[in-house]
C-alpha cells in the first residue's frame, strides 16, 4: 500500500492512498491530488510507477518540486521521503506486505497445522547454458541446439539426464519470451508473460513470484491466476516452510496432498481442502544467485502436478531465470542512474565516476576524513533582506533557484564540489576530496564564470533594486571528508579556511566583487588582473589581513593555458606547516 501524508500551509493534514498510477498533483481540479494554494502550479508534478519503483516528476511547475530539500526534475522515491510542492509538505509512505523468511513467512493458522507431503526434490543444474539465440539465414530461422555442458570436475551434475534439456518444440516460445524481455518490456510484463507460459504448459492454476527485497525478506511481486479458478488470498503463503526450504537450498520441490501426522488435529474442511492440493516451489536462480522463488499450485486434485512438470519448471527457470535477474539488474542500474544524476549536482564528473566504478576499499580511502589544503569559494547575495518587501515569496524562491543553480553549475564546471547551500549562499570547495594543485585558480575561474552567467540572467535584471553578489575565496587547511547517507555521499569541510571565505563576502561594498586572501593572491597573481583593497579585520581569526580584489582574466592568457601553468608551477611537495608560513604578499 502506497500513501501520501499531505500537510497543508494552515497546519492541517490528511492521508491519501495511491491505488492507481500515474498520480497527478496540482492546483487544477483535473488532478488526482488537488493542492489549492497559489504556490502550486495548475499542473505541478506526477508520481508514476515503473518497474516496481516509484518516481516523481516535475511537469514544468513555476516554483519547482523539491525532494530531500533539493529541486528535482525526476527522482526515485523511497519510503518516508519528504516532498515539497509549493507551500505543501508531502510524506511518501510505502507499506507493502512483506513476507519475511526469518519469521517463517507468517501464514494463516492453517500453516501451523497442515503439512504437505513432499514427493520430489530436484536441484537445478547451474552449468546448464540455456540462452537461446536464433541463427537467421535469409528468411529462415534456425534455432541453435542447446547442450548440457559438464566438465570433469562437475561430477555432481552427471546424475542429471537429458530430460533437463529443453525440447526442440519449446525453443520458439522460449526465445520469444527472452527476446521480449530483453527489449523495452518492464519487469511486471516479463513476469506476467512467464506466468502465463507456465500456466499454459502445466496443470497449475496459480503462479506467484516472490522477489527478494532486503536481506532475507521476500516481496510477493506478482500473482497470476488461471481464469475461472478461485483461490483464497491466504493460500499464497500457506506453506512457508517449503518455500523457505526451496530458497535456502536452491532446489525445486514438488508437494502433493497432506503429510499425515497423528499428533496434529485438523478439521475435516481443511483436510478436504488440502488433500487435493498440489504445488511446485522453485528458486529463481542463475549461476548461484538466488533472488526469489516461483510457486505454482492447484486445488484441483492431488498429484495433478507431477515430476515431469517439475522438470519442465526447472527448464524454464534455467532459460528465463537469468532474464528476470537481468531485469532486476536493470532496475538497479536505473536507480544508479538517478543517484548519479543527484550526485552530479554536487560533485564533478571525476568524483561521481569514482563512486560508481571503483571498489569499496578505494572509495573508503578516497573519502576518508583528512586534513588537506583546499580553496573555498563562497558566493552570497549580500542584500537579500533588503528586497524581501519588493517582491512576493514565490519570486524570492525563483530568484534563489536561479542563483543557486548558476553558482552550482560554475563550481562543478571547474571541478569543484558543493559544500553547503543555505538561503542566499552557496559554498564550493576545490582540492577536496581530490587534491588539486591549481585549486585556487579554479575557484577564481568559477567565480568569474558565475558572475558572467548571473549578469546574463534576466530574472535579476527585472528588479528595481539590484542584488549584490559577493564572492570570497580563501586557501588553507581544512578537515574534511565524506558523510554517506542512504547511498548518497555528502562532503563536509570545517576550519578557519571555510569561515574566512564566508567572512570575505561580507566585506564587499559593491556587486560582483571577488575578494581574496593573501594565500589565494600568492597562487593566482600571474593569471588575473588584481587590485589591492587594503587591510581588513578578520573576526574569525582576530587578525588583520590584506584583502585583494580579482578584476578579470589577464588578456595575455586563456583559461586552458592558466590551468595548465597553474598545475605545473604548483609545488606539490609543500607541507601543511610550510603553507602556514607563506608571507602576506
Amino acid at each position: 500500500m502506497v500513501q501520501l501524508e499531505i500537510f497543508s500551509p494552515d497546519g492541517k493534514s490528511e492521508t491519501v492512498t495511491l491505488d492507481k498510477f500515474p498520480v497527478t498533483i496540482g492546483r487544477s481540479r483535473i488532478n488526482d491530488i488537488v493542492l489549492t494554494h497559489r504556490t502550486v502550479s495548475r499542473k505541478h508534478a506526477v508520481i508514476i510507477k515503473k518497474d516496481g519503483n516509484y518516481l516523481i516528476k516535475d511537469v514544468g511547475s513555476q516554483n519547482g518540486t523539491f525532494l530531500r530539500k533539493r529541486k528535482i526534475e525526476e527522482a526515485l522515491l523511497q519510503n518516508e521521503d519528504v516532498i515539497y510542492i509549493g507551500a505543501y509538505t508531502l510524506k511518501f509512505l510505502v507499506k507493502e506486505e512483506i513476507i519475511d523468511l526469518d519469521k517463517a513467512l507468517e501464514g494463516p493458522e492453517t500453516a501451523k497445522k497442515v503439512k504437505l507431503k513432499i514427493t520430489h526434490v530436484l536441484e537445478i543444474p547451474d552449468r546448464f547454458h540455456g540462452v537461446i539465440f536464433p541463427e537467421v539465414t535469409g528468411e529462415e530461422e534456425k534455432i541453435s541446439e542447446v547442450e548440457l555442458s559438464i566438465s570433469q570436475e562437475d561430477t555432481s551434475l552427471l546424475a542429471f539426464p537429458d530430460e533437463f534439456l529443453v525440447p526442440r518444440e519449446e525453443f520458439p516460445t522460449l526465445y520469444d519470451l527472452q527476446r521480449r524481455a530483453m527489449e523495452d518490456e518492464n519487469l511486471e510484463d516479463t513476469l506476467n508473460n512467464v506466468a502465463n507460459y507456465l500456466l499454459s504448459r502445466t496443470d497449475g492454476d496459480r503462479v506467484a513470484f516472490f522477489l527478494s527485497t532486503v536481506g532475507t525478506s521476500l516481496d510477493a511481486a506478482l500473482i497470476v491466476t488461471r481464469p475461472g479458478i478461485a483461490f483464497e488470498s491466504r493460500d499464497i503463503k500457506a506453506f512457508p516452510s517449503i518455500l523457505r526450504k526451496s530458497i535456502q537450498e536452491g532446489k525445486a520441490i514438488l508437494a502433493n496432498g497432506l503429510e499425515e501426522d497423528s499428533n496434529v488435529q485438523i478439521d475435516q474442511k481443511e483436510r478436504d481442502r488440502y488433500s487435493s492440493y498440489s504445488a511446485i516451489f522453485a528458486p529463481l536462480k542463475y549461476d548461484e544467485k538466488t533472488v526469489g522463488a516461483i510457486q505454482i499450485e492447484t486445488h484441483q486434485g492431488k498429484d495433478r502436478l507431477d515430476r515431469d512438470q517439475l522438470v519442465f519448471v526447472c527448464r524454464v527457470i534455467r532459460e528465463l531465470g537469468q532474464i528476470i535477474i537481468w531485469k532486476l539488474g536493470q532496475i538497479e542500474k536505473f536507480e544508479q542512474r538517478l543517484l548519479k544524476q543527484e550526485l552530479g549536482r554536487i560533485h564533478p564528473e571525476e568524483i561521481v565516476d569514482i563512486l560508481f566504478q571503483k571498489g569499496e576499499k578505494y572509495k573508503q580511502e578516497f573519502f576518508e576524513v583528512k586534513e588537506q589544503v583546499s580553496s573555498v569559494l563562497t558566493c552570497r547575495i549580500s542584500n537579500l533582506s533588503d528586497i524581501h518587501d519588493q517582491i512576493s515569496p514565490m519570486e524570492i524562491q525563483q530568484l534563489l533557484q536561479h542563483f543557486i543553480s548558476t553558482v552550482r553549475k560554475s563550481v562543478i564546471q571547474y571541478k569543484g564540489s558543493i559544500l553547503d547551500i543555505s538561503g542566499g549562499e552557496v559554498v564550493g570547495i576545490f582540492g577536496l576530496p581530490i587534491k588539486q594543485l591549481d585549486a585556487a585558480v579554479r575557484a577564481v575561474l568559477a567565480a568569474l564564470n558565475a558572475i558572467n552567467n548571473l549578469e546574463k540572467d534576466s530574472t535579476f535584471n527585472k528588479l528595481t533594486k539590484k542584488l549584490v553578489f559577493s564572492f570570497g575565496i580563501q586557501t588553507g587547511l581544512v578537515t574534511g571528508g565524506d558523510i554517506p547517507v542512504n547511498g548518497f555521499h555528502y562532503l563536509f569541510a570545517i576550519g578557519n579556511t571555510v569561515e574566512v571565505s564566508r567572512e570575505l563576502t561580507g566585506l564587499a561594498e559593491e556587486t560582483n566583487q571577488i575578494l581574496i586572501s593573501p594565500e589565494v593572491f600568492f597562487d593566482v597573481r600571474f593569471y588575473f588582473d588584481i587590485e589591492e583593497i587594503g587591510l581588513k579585520e578578520i573576526t574569525k581569526t582576530q587578525e588583520t589581513m590584506m584583502v585583494y580584489q580579482v578584476l578579470r582574466l589577464k588578456e595575455s592568457v586563456s583559461e586552458e593555458s592558466i590551468l595548465y601553468l597553474a598545475s605545473e608551477n604548483a609545488d606539490s611537495e609543500v607541507t601543511s606547516e610550510e603553507f602556514l608560513k607563506f608571507p602576506d604578499v
